[in-house]
């Protein structure tokens, strides 16, 4: 009987553990699960916005850790590769064992196939000689978290140095994320040199163990650092930084191009003129417009053109060096690049630039010699959006950047000097007709499109007490009509800008100043704004638009209306700026002008019509 019960006891808990087997079974099963989201967020956690995560630079689907093993699984197959025991990997446990792993090596980091890296990755992880090597790294890393002076870096650089010195035959960067991170920091503006030529001995120490063969995959994670460093490094570290570019980064070739547009930007922050790395940057950038190719080297100038408002200043200075004036642009086609669009928004993006005016002289050097306004090689969509930021540069009131302006309008390409141009007074042997055909027409679309914004934010003459510029909001029409009186300074271009875009611009103030008065009309019941026409036709008599007592009394009807405040207040402000405005203009134009306009508009409008009938 005791037999019995002793039977039944050890088939009940035989029964239970197969039991607990299945659920501890069923357990890792979902945890291998949970481990995949898990280290994707871990991995994803630790990558900086400036890089991609390390699934989407791999060409790995799936990352599972299952039975002490890492399944990859790929496009076309499933790896497997064995790992050690968690317990190899610090009291953590099993639970981070799998983004130890990832981040352990940088085998599995980068845009290769980590099926084809499996046994090579699956050799380093059950090395414990490498294993070690982690650990080495791991240790100096968290060096830079006790760092409290400049001093301590240098030192916590010394130990990472002699880690990876130690450890070179793996030919393997442990924890490439973290380590590039903390040399990237390293070379911070605000270190001392000393500091940054350390951490460039130690990307030198990098590189020549990945190689020529890995360093391509892992170069995005090292260029974050390295590109930018050129703009604010002293003398000896830009030495050193060339040396760098020169001795690892130019032998890429055609393997540099993932990320050219931040090794353009890199190297034209050296290119400055009567210093001694100019020609050695430049230099520098015609073999790598040789080694990748002329129209993907231009592409990519334009787009660093385009994101790095500090390389534009260099980067036209390098675009006119290179365009040669003695051929057409049928022949130099890849200085557009690959992407025609590209290039236009760089360009645009250099007339916006708010800093040195020769930013915008190079800008218009190179639009007058490369892109006349009858060239076949943009369209006409392009030129007005380059003209509605170029036409304004007149209000900075600069000399040499009116000269090129005009020598642009005028196509005056031939001309032996800009200076020959005259920026005002009448020039009696100007030819207008390239002006009339081409130019003209452009310019009316251009202002158009202008007045179309409603309002822009330009940079204030006056820098805050930091340095910083500060911006303010003008109306598009206030910005047009001071462009029209500057031009005035040129009776003979002047009167045909007047011609064309005067008629626009008051339309576009006319609508201003009947939605202020529907506003009176319908929350006060009060008299509507007088219109436009009435306006002109009182001010044609006093060569003014808008009189004092016209704003007062507009004041005063507002003042009683339930109108809000700020909407009202802002409106009148508006209307008086362009009162201001267009009375100097007005001011400045013959006795009945604006009678013969109106004469010469009907009389075009009547034969139209009669056209059309």
């Amino acid at each position: 009987m005791d037999r019995q019960i002793d039977g039944s006891n050890d088939r009940k808990i035989e029964g239970q553990r197969h039991e607990q087997r299945e659920r501890r079974m069923n357990r890792q099963t979902e945890s291998g699960i949970d481990h995949e989201r898990s280290t994707k967020a871990n991995v994803a956690d630790d990558v900086s916005r400036s890089t991609l995560h390390l699934t989407d630079r791999c060409m790995v689907r799936d990352i599972i850790y299952l039975n002490h093993s890492i399944i990859l699984k790929s496009k076309n197959q499933t790896v497997k590769i064995p790992v050690p025991a968690s317990k190899s990997f610090g009291s953590k446990g099993e639970e981070t064992s799998v983004s130890g792993l990832l981040n352990m090596s940088s085998v599995l980091v980068g845009y290769t196939d980590a099926a084809a890296n499996a046994a090579q990755a699956a050799s380093l992880i059950n090395n414990s000689k490498y294993r070690a090597y982690v650990a080495a790294v791991d240790k100096a890393l968290k060096a830079f978290e006790a760092t409290n002076e400049w001093a301590d870096l240098i030192s916590a650089l010394g130990k990472l140095s002699r880690a990876f010195h130690a450890n070179a035959k793996f030919g393997d960067i442990p924890k490439p994320v973290t380590v590039a991170k903390r040399l990237s920091q390293c070379l911070h503006p605000a270190l001392p040199h000393g500091v940054h030529l350390k951490a460039l001995e130690t990307y030198r120490q990098l590189f020549d163990i990945l190689g020529r063969k890995d360093l391509p995959r892992l170069l995005y994670l090292f260029a974050v650092g390295l590109f930018p460093l050129m703009d604010h490094c002293g003398i000896k570290v830009k030495s050193e930084l060339l040396n760098i570019f020169e001795q690892y980064l130019l032998p890429l070739g055609v393997e540099l191009k993932p990320a050219l547009p931040g090794f353009i930007a890199g190297v034209l922050l050296g290119l400055e003129e009567g210093t001694e790395f100019y020609d050695r940057s430049f230099s520098l950038l015609d073999r790598v417009q040789d080694s990748v190719g002329p129209e993907a080297y231009f592409a990519c100038l334009w787009e660093a053109v385009l994101g790095s408002p500090s390389v534009r200043l260099p980067a036209l200075m390098y675009v006119n060096a290179k365009f040669n004036r003695q051929k057409s642009m049928h022949d130099q086609e890849y200085i557009m690049g690959n992407n025609i669009d590209h290039m236009i928004a760089a360009l645009c993006a250099a007339a916006d630039d708010d800093g040195s005016t020769l930013v915008q002289r190079h800008l218009l050097d190179f639009l007058s010699s490369a892109f006349p306004l009858n060239s076949d090689h943009l369209v006409r969509e392009d030129f007005v959006q380059l003209l509605r930021r170029c036409l304004f540069l007149v209000l900075r009131r600069d000399m040499s950047l009116n000269r090129r302006l005009y020598q642009w309008l005028l196509n005056r390409v031939g001309d032996s000097a800009v200076t020959g141009l005259p920026v005002a007074g009448v020039d009696e042997q100007l030819d207008t007709t390239f002006f009339i055909t081409y130019a003209l027409p452009i310019v009316r679309k251009a202002i158009e499109e202008y007045l179309k914004l409603d309002t822009v934010q330009v940079t204030s003459g006056l820098a805050s007490w930091d340095g910083t510029k500060e911006h303010q909001m003008q109306y598009t029409e206030v910005r047009v009509a001071r462009l029209l009186l500057y031009f005035m300074d040129r009776p003979e271009l002047g009167s045909l800008f007047l011609e064309e875009t005067l008629l626009l611009l008051l339309e576009s103030a006319s609508r201003n100043d009947i939605r202020l008065e529907s506003k009176e009309e319908v929350l006060g019941g009060t008299k509507g704004l007088s219109t436009s026409i009435e306006t002109i036709n009182e001010q044609s008599r006093r060569f003014s638009i808008t009189s004092k007592s016209s704003v007062s009394s507009r004041q005063s009807r507002l003042s009683i209306l339930s109108v809000p405040e700020e909407t009202s207040a802002e409106q009148i402000k508006r209307l008086e700026e362009f009162g201001k405005t267009i009375n100097l203009l007005m001011n400045s134009l013959d006795v009945g002008f604006i009678w013969n306009f109106l004469e010469r508009k009907l009389k075009l409008k009547s034969i139209e019509m009669l056209t059309d009938a």
